[in-house]
């Protein structure tokens, strides 16, 4: 743990003893995240964290990067169902073709036709 007198801003550089384990000061120890300094400083902690975020990004770029593929399978399939449905509604279209083909002629259609034989 840090301690810090508040009438003398240093902390004396010694080791100290406690049940005979020999216990060394540190300048800078990390405790839940925040680097404790012994100027108490927060300029460890910024630069730690600043470190961690551009590693964070750089992941993220490649992991996106490598998701794409993904991304793409995924409007393949998106679009599969359209094609089905554009092949139902054609073999509709075509049904009906077919029964309007079937239909007889019209008189306008059958007199168009004897002009041009005609002809």
């Amino acid at each position: 743990m840090l301690v810090r007198n508040s009438i003398n801003k240093s902390i004396a550089k010694h080791t100290q003893e406690i049940n005979g384990v020999l216990i060394a000061n540190v300048d800078i120890i990390k405790y839940l995240g925040t680097y404790l300094t012994s100027e108490l400083s927060r300029r460890d902690t910024l630069k730690a964290r600043s470190k961690q975020a551009i590693r964070n990004a750089k992941g993220l770029i490649s992991f996106i990067n490598k998701i794409k593929m993904h991304w793409k399978i995924a409007k393949l399939i998106y679009t599969m169902e359209e094609w089905a449905t554009l092949a139902q509604n054609k073999t509709k279209v075509k049904k009906a073709a077919g029964e309007l083909h079937q239909l007889p002629e019209t008189d306008t259609e059958s007199f168009a036709l004897r002009e041009e034989n005609e002809e």
